[in-house]
């Protein structure tokens, strides 16, 4: 052989070591897919599950989007039965106003005709020292972002916070669910090693169904430890994430705002009444809102929307008298108090519906009051106790 022949490389020969490779992640990753719900997380199964609905709602007259203050506290139920027309919950937890306009363009893409929207935004000030840092709403939903965006979102959100980072993260994610759901998967295995089932296939079933039972919306049982906590003390813990502040050293969260403003106008272009929601929270939590500036806040914010836009109407329920047997904790209404909510939301929004010069553009709801439901409501509790008797009888 000569020298000349010992240099020619070889032709023919497959990298079986790199294949080999690529086939085990394929066959790791399309496992972790298949098995999603072993490593699931409740929230990023509700971003999920509304960005799945979202296209899948072409019957409902009523959408609701927002926070988890209103995925517990509006009854899609409860509302159709007052005012006869369709309803569906599309809130997620910890949503920021960006997830509203999403779901709510994904809705309008798909062909959902709806009459009205109901909202909540929850999105707070910033602070100005740290404006350089990652906007606060991209970084504490990172987990649930990939569960509800498409392409095309990623790079508006990704362009709207000047974050290139963001948009690789989330390409990521989106691509390889080991990077998705890598917490999930660290705790399991965990868990694993020390005896222990952290899987929450259970729970996410009972998620599920009672996502399909009301619609939407999760519907919490009574607390009772929370209301024996809140009875043996009338003090106001302290909660560092509400101290107080002043416009002076907190600004306008610009980002959010924007995003407000063009669902406000996607809603306009499209016909539909906006309805914004001022949800209740515990006396305890709205003292902490009314002096630590939150509540002067959020006020701001919905007569920011009112200016905007024509078509939008405040439904204030802070300070209608909801004492602490209507929560499941500090700001999350439990079954009783969703249903007397849902009641009063649905009396004005019936009555702007049809009547629209009767319903005041800033609406003040009336005082709480017990009222049995009109439809059956099934909680949480309820459907986790349904789905285990069901397992003991397999």
């Amino acid at each position: 052989m000569t020298t000349r022949s010992r240099h020619l490389p070889l032709r023919g020969r497959w990298p079986w070591g790199f294949l080999g490779m690529l086939a085990l992640v394929a066959a790791a990753e399309s496992w972790l897919a298949w098995h999603d719900v072993d490593f699931a997380n409740y929230s990023a199964e509700c971003w999920r599950m509304s960005g799945w609905a979202a296209r899948r709602v072409r019957r409902s007259e009523i959408l609701c989007f927002g926070t988890s203050l209103s995925k517990h506290g509006v009854l899609p139920r409860v509302i159709e039965r007052q005012t006869g027309k369709r309803a569906y919950n599309l809130a997620v937890f910890s949503g920021p106003a960006s997830a509203s306009y999403f779901l709510l363009r994904r809705a309008l893409e798909a062909g959902v005709c709806p009459r009205a929207v109901l909202i909540d935004c929850q999105d707070g000030p910033l602070d100005p020292a740290r404006r350089q840092e990652r906007e606060g709403g991209l970084t504490s939903n990172m987990r649930y972002w990939p569960e509800l965006l498409e392409l095309r979102d990623c790079f508006d959100l990704a362009w709207s916070a000047r974050d290139a980072g963001f948009f690789v993260e989330m390409m990521l994610a989106r691509t390889f669910p080991s990077y998705r759901c890598r917490f999930e998967v660290r705790s399991s295995i965990l868990a694993q090693l020390q005896g222990r089932d952290e899987s929450h296939r259970l729970g996410v079933a009972a998620l599920r169904r009672n996502w399909a039972i009301n619609r939407g919306a999760h519907v919490r049982q009574l607390d009772r430890v929370f209301a024996n906590q809140l009875a043996l003390s009338d003090a106001t813990p302290e909660n560092p994430h509400y101290k107080t502040f002043t416009a002076r050293d907190r600004a306008r969260n610009k980002p959010a705002l924007s995003y407000v403003r063009r669902f406000l106008d996607l809603a306009d272009a499209h016909g539909i009444t906006v309805f914004w929601l001022l949800l209740p929270v515990t006396p305890e939590r709205q003292v902490e809102y009314d002096q630590g500036g939150m509540d002067d806040y959020l006020t701001r914010v919905a007569r920011m929307a009112l200016s905007h836009s024509r078509n939008v109407i405040v439904i204030d329920g802070r300070h209608s008298g909801y004492t602490r047997w209507g929560f499941s904790d500090r700001i999350h209404l439990d079954r009783y108090g969703a249903v007397a909510f849902s009641t009063d939301v649905a009396s004005v929004v019936g009555r702007a519906l049809s009547r629209p010069e009767s319903v005041a553009r800033w609406s003040v709801l009336p005082t709480c009051r017990r009222i049995e439901p009109s439809v059956p409501v099934e909680d949480l509790a309820q459907s986790l106790s349904v789905l285990k008797s069901q397992e003991v009888r397999r």
